[in-house]
């Protein structure tokens, strides 16, 4: 605790901790050294740091360490009363960093909107190009008008992909899908691809540059018996791809698909009725296992998907 001289208003006060850098009496004065008054339009304008949006912004200490808030609203705070924490302190003079309180008044965000409406500062798309930004000149534009009708006249002439196109001018390829799409740079010439071509999963799959299947080798390996592994050894191809082609639906209009999980005991399929036979006959999985030479627990899983059937 000590005296101290307020730099404002001159008084002499006792006060445990100065506002700021030079020792204040009160919040309020350390507020007000820093508004300075604008003889035009009558603004009490904050000199000190303001926000991107031009806001002052105001702190100061307390008791529980630094404060900060917005100027305009620390100075209705401060000058005229405490506010609700869902108010809001709006401007009748439309300056950011006005703190006179006889420009301000409290509302809340529908209020704020239904000013900013009634004063025709919204955005207001396309037909306001004061205030609408699109294409070059965003503030991130990478493309041009003339770059983007390039685009899309090379895509319409064909032997380009849209990967090659996003390397060369350097964004995405979802970018250089809607700029071809007409969904992005829309107000800029050049063809546009209409219609949907998007392929089916069928189609998707034939056409890809590194499948191994067709509907005729796919018909094949769906006419064929055998187990996994074997069908996928006549035919040179993965378990992968043999298991697709024999389970994958979109390769319905071939045939019929197998099971969607083809087990190990498919393996023994021409062993099958040998197995029943003998399992009928009173001879122990052990000893049919070992007769056959097929592992005891692959006896098991036969004998119950019989039982299942």
């Amino acid at each position: 605790m000590k005296q101290i001289t307020c730099e404002n208003c001159g008084s002499t006060v006792t006060w445990k901790l100065t506002m700021g850098r030079l020792p204040y009496c009160s919040v309020r004065c350390r507020l007000q050294v820093r508004l300075k008054i604008n003889n035009e339009t009558d603004c009490w304008e904050f000199q000190g740091p303001r926000n991107q949006q031009g806001y002052g912004v105001f702190s100061y200490l307390t008791e529980y360490g630094q404060q900060r808030m917005s100027a305009h609203r620390a100075a209705w705070t401060f000058f005229v009363g405490p506010i609700c924490r869902d108010q809001w302190v709006l401007h009748r003079c439309d300056n950011p960093p006005c703190c006179n309180p006889d420009h301000l008044f409290l509302g809340d965000r529908r209020a704020n909107i239904d000013d900013m409406m009634a004063k025709g500062r919204q955005k207001k798309g396309p037909s306001d190009p004061s205030t609408y930004q699109r294409g070059e000149n965003r503030w991130n534009a990478v493309l041009t008008a003339e770059k983007v009708v390039a685009i899309r006249e090379r895509f319409a002439a064909g032997g380009i992909t849209h990967q090659t196109l996003a390397e060369e001018h350097k964004v995405s390829k979802g970018m250089i899908h809607n700029i071809i799409k007409g969904l992005a740079w829309a107000h800029v010439g050049g063809p546009i691809q209409t219609g949907d071509d998007r392929l089916t999963r069928r189609e998707r799959g034939i056409k890809t540059w590194n499948t191994k299947l067709n509907d005729e080798l796919v018909g094949r390996i769906r006419a064929t018996e055998g187990s996994l592994a074997d069908i996928a050894e006549q035919f040179s191809l993965s378990m992968s791809c043999t298991q697709s082609a024999l389970t994958d639906e979109r390769w319905n209009h071939v045939g019929p698909p197998r099971a969607k999980r083809l087990r190990r005991v498919e393996k023994y399929g021409a062993q099958w009725n040998t197995i029943l036979k003998l399992h009928e006959e009173g001879v122990s999985q052990s000893q049919i296992g070992k007769r056959l030479s097929i592992p005891r627990a692959t006896i098991g899983n036969i004998l119950r998907r019989a039982k299942a059937r």
